[in-house]
């Protein structure tokens, strides 16, 4: 019973740090000045509509997080 539980949830904290990582790169963000350093720019990435961004990944994370439930309930 741990086990899948332990699948699950690493199942959701993969799905949300890909999908916000991939919303932080994907969406864009704030202007940038051409002067910046590349750790700024990351920073800017990150920070931008922060809150939407972590909405978006919870909702695909939980959906992913629940699959393995259902899939396990039709067998």
């Amino acid at each position: 019973m741990y086990e899948k539980e332990n699948i699950i949830s690493l199942l959701f904290a993969i799905t949300f740090i890909a999908t916000y990582t991939i919303l932080c790169f994907a969406l864009p963000g704030a202007k940038m000045a051409l002067g910046t350093t590349t750790l700024d720019r990351i920073w800017v990435a990150i920070t931008c509509m922060a809150l939407f961004k972590v909405v978006v990944s919870l909702v695909v994370a939980s959906i992913v997080g629940v699959l393995p439930m259902i899939v396990g309930k039709r067998e």
